[in-house]
């Protein structure tokens, strides 16, 4: 039997120690900051999610939103489905805890719109000519201004109410006008005045179309296009190649990016759908107008896309 061979050394020295520490504390400094706006951007999610969840729920007890001649006059009957704590209107529309400024996809900032026409000048005054066909494209209805509420759960909302929208069905027109059918706009804040009052963060959007058999979206759009422009059946592809959460808008939720623009920066051309007219037609939107198109998928237009999260 061998005695006196080297014992393995069992304990750290403290030059040891103190580097482990120090190379830990510097990991942790690099990645929490990453760290922490993701768990950010995860509970933001869950809250959409919830409103937009509360939202879709409450809508459908109200029968009609015919029924409705103001915003006032929709929340008083509203406010009984959801947790509403205080309504805010005219000089106290900032004490619901709205800010004042906000800050668009594309780092623009912009003063909160209080009116359909702050929101979206097109959704109560446009036309345009089209220099090649000379054919016209008009739209005026009243503007309306918009009211504040704020719930039990801590969201401040900005709610545009319009009590002459329309009902139709795109399945049977070759091409609709958005900005008709919006009955309501909701613009949400989820932690008020707070920062960092960003669309796609904190602050996002829910439309609600059709006075009756009401659809609701609430798409939650990436910060930019596609770099390229794409063809309707590669639409999908290129949102998910940008990203695997990431998927082409339907019809309703482009019309609702539209009614949106202003937070989005969506320009003033044209970007598809990934909803079909038809096995041999798409819908796009016509960002000038406002109008939602078909075009032939054989014709393999390329156009802009803003994809959306799933």
């Amino acid at each position: 039997m061998l005695f006196g061979l080297n014992k393995m050394k069992k304990a750290f020295t403290l030059v040891e120690v103190v580097i482990a520490l120090t190379v830990v504390g510097i990991v942790t400094v690099l990645t929490l900051p990453t760290l922490q706006v993701s768990v950010q951007d995860m509970i933001f999610r869950v809250r959409k999610k919830v409103l937009l969840a509360r939202v879709s729920q409450a809508i459908p007890l109200l029968d009609t939103l015919k029924d409705f001649h103001s915003a006032e006059d929709f929340l008083d009957k509203y406010r009984d489905l959801v947790k509403v704590h205080m309504i805010c209107d005219g000089e106290k529309f900032f004490g619901c805890g709205l800010p004042q400024v906000i800050t668009a996809t594309n780092g623009n900032m912009f003063r909160m719109p209080k009116s359909w026409s702050q929101l979206n000048p097109k959704l109560v005054d446009m036309f345009y000519e089209d220099a090649e066909t000379g054919k016209i494209y008009s739209y005026h209805q009243e503007d309306f201004d918009s009211v504040a509420f704020f719930t039990d759960n801590g969201e401040s909302i900005n709610l545009f109410f319009n009590p002459v929208c329309t009902v139709f069905d795109q399945r049977e027109n070759p091409s609709y006008f958005s900005a008709s059918s919006v009955c309501i706009n909701m613009i949400y804040d989820l932690n008020g005045a707070n920062p960092p009052n960003t669309v796609g963060k904190d602050i996002g959007f829910i439309t609600i179309f059709k006075p009756v058999d009401s659809t609701i979206v609430g798409p939650n759009p990436y910060y930019e296009d596609i770099p390229s422009k794409t063809q309707s059946e590669a639409s999908g592809k290129a949102c998910s190649l940008q990203s695997g959460k990431l998927r082409a808008p339907t019809d309703y939720e482009l019309a609702a990016m539209f009614v949106n623009s202003k937070l989005l920066g969506l320009h003033e051309g044209f970007y598809w759908s990934s909803s079909l007219y038809s096995p041999d037609y798409a819908w796009y939107l016509w960002g000038t107008t406002g109008l939602i198109l078909r075009e032939p998928l054989d014709r393999s237009t390329e156009m802009d896309l803003r994809c959306v999260n799933r």
